[in-house]
């Protein structure tokens, strides 16, 4: 895929009342879900063999899911929230995401892996972005400025490219068929 770019200033200052921040709610799900929810994607084996570290035995799907890899954007999986509170509440299983309703300890791994994930990211970008500060009357030290410009990945280019290569769901919503003469791996990775 072959994003386009523009230019984004970021906000930054304390309080901001982004679409995405806020306590849980079916509105703030409705924002998060555009990007967290995590739909597979077909992708071509002439694509997918070209990637760094591309394994041949990797998971396919059969013709009728679109042949090719199964994949996803890494933005979807570094998307998904965490209110344990919120989604582990029985009185409404709509929301009972799976990830909170394992053992504490499950639990637990899954949220330190998500944090990990988000900090290599991170600290693979290295954003080496200047923050300017400011005087400020009533504040004796220099006030950082967070509302700073980025060159971002314009984010209509990922979503179109996530809508025409997701997979359809399973007509009775079982598991996704594993195709013949697929690799059945002992361990996760």
């Amino acid at each position: 895929m072959e994003p386009k770019y523009k230019m984004v200033q970021f906000n930054g200052t304390l309080g901001y009342p982004s679409e995405f921040t806020g306590d849980p709610s079916p509105e703030l799900d409705a924002v998060w879900d555009r990007w967290g929810y995590v739909k597979y994607a077909s992708i071509p084996e002439d694509t997918f063999l070209k990637l760094p570290g591309a394994d041949p035995d990797a998971a396919r799907l059969t013709p009728e899911y679109g042949g090719g890899y199964i994949g996803f954007l890494e933005v979807s999986h570094h998307m998904h929230g965490i209110h344990q509170d919120y989604y582990n509440n029985p009185e409404h299983p709509e929301r009972m995401a799976p990830v909170f309703t394992d053992r504490p300890y499950t639990v637990k791994i899954h949220l330190q892996h998500c944090i990990e994930i988000l900090r290599q990211n991170i600290m693979c970008n290295a954003d080496v972005g200047v923050i300017p500060h400011q005087w400020i009357t009533a504040t004796p030290d220099p006030y950082a400025n967070f509302n700073t410009w980025h060159k971002c990945r314009d984010l209509s280019s990922v979503e179109k490219w996530i809508h025409e290569n997701e997979i359809p769901d399973t007509p009775d919503g079982s598991d996704l068929p594993i195709p013949l003469n697929s690799k059945i791996f002992a361990q996760p990775p």
